[in-house]
């Protein structure tokens, strides 16, 4: 090998013009590769003076963010820059001198996401350490790199003038890696051969925040983010963070098109996120089906529908709609009605015509599906809802001769004091609907929408003030959870209330809501979603 390349890290304010540097405070540090060319033909002592001069040279490019060093290079997303690291601790310590501030023991720690990473020390004698990741490097290598470079470094003593060839003679073959693969979580054996590192600034500071966000370390840049553990609720949690650190409003819809850090740190740098925010986010569009489409939960995301692809039928496209508002520029509807309304739009776009098929997930798509299809029946438009864990309204609302016949029960057997417990539950509830209402329309108009919790708070208060529908023509396929079915009884009733008799049906899923879109209850889940759907299409296609 003729051309090496390997990380380094430079420290401190270099002798390099930089404007106002001396403006700035804090530590200034950078990560750039460190190209070396061998030439066997020159004596030991001349090479080591070559390396010298071009480092010298380096310099004056030292600040150079490494991301834009690789714009430099042929696009390859493939091409290692390095996956190697050298660390030289050379900071001054022993010489500080102060007149009001003595330094008596200075101790740190250095952490790395390279497989083999030398840290050079300099104070009263040279200290080597090497740190590497056994689960990419094999302790036969590990070894092999320790003797050899101890064996090389000694060679330096007494062969300055021996030629480079001679050196390089020297150093032993290396062993084969022995570590081929490691499972990033249990029952996944992702290839760790094909283990790739960050290879510029971007890459490293999303390698950060999934270490974070999904509790694992050594995540290479080609990882799929839900096949090591990502999910829809941790989906949410790493955009939260990517916001938080790094500034970027990212759509939804980027994640599922760019499910590793490469591709993700790519779309970055390349569009800055300044694509059309759009509601609609395809999820599969291939199939002869008509499409089914997912309408997003109360916290605005739509991830959980993505576990759903690979388990419904290959003809059957899948589309997610995801609010508008959320790119922090386009505001929010004001309304259910008004985000229903902008959703029809967006569903006719891909399928012009009727009959459509939507998936309500939690109670706010509840009601966004009630809404969908009042509106879409007000066009000649038949519709069914697939209803998962959800129920139309806060609570079910009696009928007006129901509330007569338990106010008048209780008269009967002169329970006034549950009459005027009722009675206070009514003014109490209308009150928090006009405090919720106030409260949404100053969140609104102030533009506070800017974390999950004030959306999610939200949505909640246009749930609250939604008027629902007494009746609606759409079927209904209810699928309950077994954890929401013990939990409430009034789930069956309160779409039984909404729904035209004979157009309504049920099921249950044995497990918790909170796990309905995760293996192995989401295989499940799938079919009796794909059932349904293939149900409704047939019978449809015989009118």
């Amino acid at each position: 090998m003729d051309d090496v390349s390997f990380g380094t890290i430079v420290s401190g304010r270099s002798m390099v013009e930089i404007p106002d540097i001396n403006s700035m405070v804090g530590l200034f540090t950078n990560l750039v590769p460190a190209r070396v060319q061998v030439d066997a033909n020159i004596s030991f002592f001349d090479w080591l003076k070559l390396i010298q001069e071009k480092q010298m040279q380096r310099v004056n490019f030292e600040h150079t963010p490494l991301h834009e060093i690789v714009s430099w290079l042929d696009d390859d997303t493939e091409t290692k820059l390095f996956d190697s690291l050298l660390v030289v601790e050379n900071y001054p310590f022993s010489t500080l001198n102060f007149e009001t501030l003595s330094l008596d023991y200075y101790k740190g720690s250095t952490t790395t996401i390279y497989p083999i990473t030398m840290m050079v020390r300099t104070h009263n004698n040279l200290e080597f350490v090497c740190k590497y990741n056994s689960q990419l490097v094999s302790g036969d290598v590990v070894n092999w790199f320790i003797e050899e470079f101890a064996k090389l470094l000694s060679t330096l003593e007494i062969s300055y003038d021996t030629p480079v060839r001679q050196v390089i003679e020297t150093i032993m073959i290396a062993p084969e890696n022995s570590v081929v693969k490691i499972s990033s979580d249990p029952g996944n054996d992702a290839d760790q051969a094909n283990f790739s590192t960050a290879k510029n600034s971007v890459e490293l500071e999303l390698t950060k925040i999934w270490e974070k966000t999904l509790g694992k370390h050594f995540i290479s840049v080609t990882h799929d983010f839900f096949e090591i553990g990502g999910n829809s609720l941790l989906a949410v949690r790493l955009f939260s963070k990517i916001h938080e650190e790094l500034g970027y409003n990212i759509p939804p819809i980027t994640l599922l098109k760019n499910r590793t850090i490469r591709t993700l740190a790519k779309s970055i740098v390349k569009d800055h996120f300044k694509e059309q925010w759009s509601s609609l986010v395809p999820l599969k569009t291939s199939g002869k089906n008509p499409p089914l489409f997912c309408l997003h939960t109360g916290e605005a995301h739509v991830f959980n529908y993505n576990s759903l692809i690979k388990h419904l039928s290959e003809e059957q496209p899948l589309y997610a709609l995801q609010p508008v508002g959320l790119d922090g520029k386009t505001p929010f509807h004001k309304s259910i009605e008004e985000m229903s309304g902008h959703y029809i739009k967006e569903i006719q776009s891909v399928q012009p015509k009727g009959p459509y098929f939507l998936l309500a997930y939690c109670h706010l798509p509840a009601a966004l599906s009630v809404e969908i299809a009042y509106q879409l029946k007000k066009i000649s438009e038949a519709s069914t809802i697939i209803a998962v864990d959800s129920r139309p309204g806060i609570f079910i609302r009696p009928t007006t001769k129901e509330r007569i016949k338990r106010i008048s029960s209780l008269l009967l057997k002169a329970d006034l004091k549950e009459v005027a417990k009722g009675v206070s539950r009514r003014i109490q509830n209308h009150k928090k609907k006009k405090i919720v209402s106030e409260k949404g329309i100053k969140l609104h108009q102030k533009n506070q929408l800017d974390t999950l919790e004030t959306i999610r708070d939200y949505f909640a208060i246009l749930l609250h003030k939604y008027d629902w529908q007494d009746i609606i023509s759409s079927g209904v396929v209810l699928i309950l959870s077994t954890y929401y079915k013990e939990r409430s009884a009034d789930y069956l009733p309160s779409w039984e209330k909404l729904v035209e008799e004979g157009k309504f049906e049920n099921f249950t899923i044995q497990g918790n809501h909170y796990k309905l879109f995760e293996e192995p209850l989401v295989k499940e889940l799938a079919r009796i979603i794909q059932t349904s759907l293939d149900k409704e299409r047939t019978e449809e296609n015989k009118k």
